[in-house]
């Protein structure tokens, strides 16, 4: 029964019905734990959801002569707790990690029509849709989304690229962006990054405001990954279907809406497709790659010999460049 009633607790809170002692509680844990642990005993995951549940309950019919003070006390053993058995900084330990969760998606219901928009390589684009909400779109990404929404959720379709979604807030409509793989980020409103090209293998996410849930598989059985907060993150490898959770810095991985082009311990294959979306160009590799020869670096509105000069410094190459061909040789 517990945790039925923690799973209902947590859906209440996604959906923005949670009451005021339990947004503040699941606030106060969210913002007190940090460190975090890969497992956690059955036993103690089911005893920390009875003793939050049982807390909360306590705290319902009591006055609040000082609101935080008093969830700092409530939580305060609570929070001890997980310090100790080194609990993730978001919910997706107790709640995501270990529990399938029935929870449809996608609304079959309504008749939602769907437009696609793709950007070439070299291009960028920003898109506002019927309630607001601003898509920008890096090069070579491609996204379906409605004219007008329909039906309790707003769902559009990041088919491939990147984006950073800055998401007009709506309690009673939770905005749903859905990857391939079956992967799938809920929010109410808040502002994240995807970047999910098929060429990385890899869908990566940052949050820089509010908090959004990643779900996994598909419709029903769905299972939720995780809920990340600001400067929170996932990556998710597509081909071992590993997820990894991680603090980012969101700025960084949004920069390339502002003309800020960032790498971060890229190998050359990474370079090779970075660089071909961002200027439009073809690259070939004419020499044995290294794993070992990685790439990380920062340029604000960069020209291409700009990056390729800066980038030698770090692990000397030759390159030539004829048209908008480039090959990249010992």
């Amino acid at each position: 029964m517990e945790v039925i009633q923690f799973k209902r607790l947590i859906d209440r809170y996604l959906a923005g019905k949670a009451t005021a002692i339990e947004i503040a509680a699941i606030d106060q844990w969210l913002d007190q734990v940090e460190e975090h642990a890969d497992t956690i005993p059955a036993q103690d995951r089911i005893r920390l959801q009875t003793e939050m549940l049982a807390q909360i309950k306590l705290a319902q019919p009591r006055p609040l002569p000082d609101k935080n003070t008093h969830i700092l006390s409530l939580f305060k053993p609570y929070l001890q707790v997980a310090a100790i058995l080194g609990m993730v900084s978001g919910l997706w330990v107790l709640y995501g990690k270990f529990y399938n969760v029935d929870q449809p998606v996608v609304n079959t219901n309504a008749v939602v029509s769907y437009e696609s928009y793709t950007t070439p390589k070299g291009r960028k684009a920003t898109l506002t849709l019927a309630d607001q909400t601003v898509i920008q779109l890096n090069s070579a990404t491609t996204i379906r989304y409605p004219k007008q929404f329909a039906g309790p959720q707003r769902e559009v379709f990041l088919d491939e690229g990147e984006a950073f979604f800055k998401v007009t807030p709506d309690a009673k409509h939770a905005f749903v962006v859905h990857s391939p793989n079956d992967i799938d980020t809920k929010v109410l409103g808040t502002s994240f990054n995807i970047k999910n090209y098929k060429a990385i293998g890899e869908l990566a996410l940052s949050v820089n405001t509010g908090k959004v849930q990643v779900n996994n598989g598909k419709k029903t059985q769905q299972k939720v990954l995780g809920i990340f907060t600001s400067g929170q993150g996932l990556t998710y490898h597509t081909k071992t279907q590993e997820a990894i959770y991680t603090h980012v810095d969101a700025t960084a991985a949004a920069a390339w809406k502002d003309n800020v082009l960032v790498l971060k311990d890229a190998d050359f294959k990474e370079l090779k497709h970075t660089l071909e979306n961002w200027y439009g160009i073809e690259i070939s590799l004419k020499m044995p790659q290294d794993p070992s020869q990685l790439f990380t670096g920062k340029f604000e509105n960069p020209s291409l010999q700009e990056v390729l000069r800066s980038l030698q410094q770090i692990n000397p190459f030759n390159y030539q460049l004829k048209g908008n061909q480039l090959s990249i040789s010992n």
